[in-house]
């Protein structure tokens, strides 16, 4: 429910949608072993929505599988560049097992839903 109302609140009350994002993430510290996956991966989710590299790190170091691909591509989403990954989505070999290839669409899917994120320009040649 918290992950919805962050969703639906990031483009009209960023404030109200990091608070959402940041109350996940405290969460995380009276969440038991079997919540705190799933609560960190919601958390991480807002994050990569709101495009907020911080808290999405932050959220990761509490999932089960913080190194998955669905995370690297929410990752480049924020960074802006999915095509470092190319290499690494090639090398998934196993056919028996389709957790990868299922986290590999999920993640991108983000990036084609939602776009990438926006770079902040700089002020020297933006």
């Amino acid at each position: 429910m918290l992950l919805a109302a962050g969703k639906r609140l990031k483009s009209d009350d960023k404030a109200a949608a990091l608070k959402i994002n940041q109350a996940m993430l405290k969460m995380l510290g009276s969440a038991s072993s079997f919540e705190k996956p799933n609560l960190a991966h919601a958390a991480a989710e807002l994050a990569m929505a709101r495009c907020d590299a911080d808290l999405l790190e932050q959220a990761l170091r509490s999932t089960d599988a913080p190194d998955n691909l669905r995370y690297a591509f929410w990752q480049a989403r924020i960074g802006g560049d999915a095509r470092r990954l190319l290499s690494d989505v090639r090398a998934i070999k196993n056919e028996d097992d389709t957790r990868d290839i299922r986290r590999v669409l999920d993640g991108y899917r983000a990036i084609l839903e939602q776009g990438y994120c926006t770079q902040p320009k700089s002020e020297i040649g933006g």
